[in-house]
């Protein structure tokens, strides 16, 4: 009998695909992209060179390609010039910030010294944020021209709040899929795509060589729109259309659609997004017999109340894991403070999720915020 939701073994609704291939691979994926981003704020803050780092940045991608990165997944070179590509942003912003350090330190030191003051030894962003904010009326009280006319007042005690947002700019810079003719996308979302897009073509593949031709295409409350107007139609696995609409004929009163040339179609950046072979795409097909009825029809409501459920799924995950790509960073950088902060807040999160998932049946999947 036809299910409604993919279920794990408790019986709970799955909002993503949950193979052991995808369970194994995707946080492969989260922990590469958070190791990058803590070589280059590690390599940065010791003051190695930029030979130094961009060394052994590639050796991590490269050991990643060679031992971790499935060999059959499609299209790995997206995966391994989008690490690259973070890299490189990532790289940008938090030379900005190191930069920010010497200066705002220089000041700091200058002004101190004119003042005829020792300041103690400081190493760590967190260092110098918390100086400043134990010294805040005394560095706005220094009087000198240099300092005045600079306005280096403004410029140092706003350094706490400044070094915050390097680090939560770099924690959400993504790692984006490249390839030539599409738009970039998280590889994440690829990873997904590829995953799923290998069992659901082997599906239709055995589809074609069954000698049967014309299947159902099972039907979900919580599909994508891209899928909503596909869903439960009667379609060919071999035949192309041959009326408009990717009608085909019609068969015992309703029309056969053209599965090959609905998922040939293209999407604006270059994807065959569609049914079936669309992002993460659970739909599957059911063998056609004559008076059999077709897949249940979903109402529109209960069509958008089920996708709402899995995209705020999906939302917390993003956070969640931006949150702990975000700790880690500040644990880089020494700002055990911040570091404890964000270990609170992705608590917290982490029960918001389990406990939306609980209400509304569908199971807490923990790895996909490892």
């Amino acid at each position: 009998m036809q299910e409604l939701f993919e279920k794990n073994d408790k019986g709970l609704y799955l909002a993503n695909t949950n193979d052991l291939y995808q369970s194994r691979f995707l946080p492969l994926l989260q922990h590469a992209e958070t190791s990058i981003k803590k070589l280059i704020i590690k390599y940065l803050w010791q003051n190695k060179s930029l030979y130094e780092l961009r060394t052994v940045i590639d050796m991590y991608i490269k050991d990643f390609a060679k031992n971790r990165l499935p060999m059959d997944i499609e299209n790995r070179d997206s995966y391994i010039n989008g690490l690259y590509a973070m890299a490189n942003k990532v790289y940008k912003e938090q030379r900005k910030a190191r930069n920010d350090f010497a200066v705002v330190l220089g000041l700091l030191v200058g002004a101190f010294m004119m003042s005829g003051k020792k300041m103690p030894k400081i190493n760590t962003p967190e260092e110098l944020s918390k100086f400043i904010i134990e010294h805040k009326k005394e560095i706005a009280s220094i009087k000198y021209d240099m300092w005045t006319q600079a306005k280096a007042s403004v410029r140092v005690l706003d350094y706490p709040k400044k070094i915050q947002e390097y680090i939560e700019k770099a924690s959400k810079i993504p790692t984006t899929a490249i390839e030539p003719g599409k738009k970039p996308i998280s590889i994440w979302q690829k990873a997904e795509l590829d995953i799923r897009h290998q069992k659901q073509m082997q599906m239709v593949e055995d589809a074609r060589n069954s000698g049967d031709d014309l299947y159902y295409i099972s039907s979900h409350p919580d599909c994508s729109k891209r899928c909503e107007k596909w869903q439960g139609k009667l379609v060919s696995v071999s035949k192309h259309a041959t009326e408009s609409g990717f009608r085909v004929e019609k068969v015992d009163g309703q029309w056969v659609y053209s599965l090959t040339d609905i998922m040939a179609q293209k999407d604006k950046y270059g994807y065959n997004n569609n049914i079936i072979s669309g992002f993460n795409c659970r739909h599957y097909l059911i063998k056609y017999e004559k008076g059999k009825l077709p897949p249940k029809e979903y109402s529109a409501t209960d069509v958008r109340k089920m996708r709402d459920i899995n995209n705020k799924i999906k939302e917390y995950e993003r956070e969640i894991r931006r949150l702990k790509s975000e700790q880690q960073m500040y644990k880089q950088v020494g700002d055990r403070k911040k570091y404890w902060e964000l270990n609170r807040d992705i608590i917290n999160k982490t029960n918001e999720l389990r406990e939306f998932c609980n209400k509304n049946g569908f199971a807490f999947e923990k790895y996909r915020i490892e």
